[in-house]
């Protein structure tokens, strides 16, 4: 993980000096699709991106990406358990997704690919200190972005993200395979 961080630092770093330069930055609804724990407990409030497009090759770019998001238990998870225990306070998931970017541009529609890393941190008020309050492991984000305006666009995507399991969890698909759709409003400059 830290080589990961390390690569992606000097990769910033030395695209600064650049003289092709292009931020986006976007606010997405994720919402939890597939057969997972996340999507049995948790629903999706918002997903931001920023994205840096430091390399032009023609209709190609290439760059670097940060999404940050906020998931949160689902009201069908909190009902379930609140019954058995009245102190339950919901916890928060914080994705935070570095990565490596590339789009191409065909007239207004831009596809794009992301390839990174992914920690998703979970934070309660009644979480024991002693528990595993973290999941990572490597993402893959594809998506397609319309632009709207010289500046705006609206974008979509599928978002996949395969943990490492540490713990006790069974090595199953439901514990490691997790699937998001994206869909949101972005801004270039």
């Amino acid at each position: 993980m830290k080589k990961t961080l390390f690569i992606l630092l000097t990769f910033y770093c030395s695209s600064v000096f650049s003289q092709t330069q292009t931020l986006t930055l976007g606010l997405n609804y994720p919402i939890l699709v597939g057969n997972n724990f996340l999507k049995t407990n948790y629903t999706g409030i918002i997903d931001a991106e920023v994205k840096y497009f430091p390399y032009k090759l023609k209709k190609l770019k290439l760059g670097i990406t940060t999404n940050i998001g906020l998931l949160t238990n689902s009201n069908d998870f909190i009902s379930k358990f609140i019954v058995d225990n009245p102190n339950l306070t919901p916890v928060t998931v914080l994705l935070i997704k570095p990565g490596l970017t590339t789009e191409i541009e065909f007239g207004r529609f831009v596809p794009y690919a992301v390839l990174g890393y992914s920690f998703f941190n979970y934070m309660s008020k009644n979480m024991p200190t002693n528990e595993d309050s973290s999941n990572d492991g490597l993402n893959l984000i594809l998506g397609l972005k319309y632009n709207l305006f010289e500046h705006f666009f609206v974008n979509a995507n599928f978002d996949y993200t395969r943990f490492r399991l540490e713990s006790e969890a069974l090595d199953i698909s439901y514990n490691k395979d997790i699937y998001l759709l994206k869909a949101g409003i972005g801004y270039r400059f």
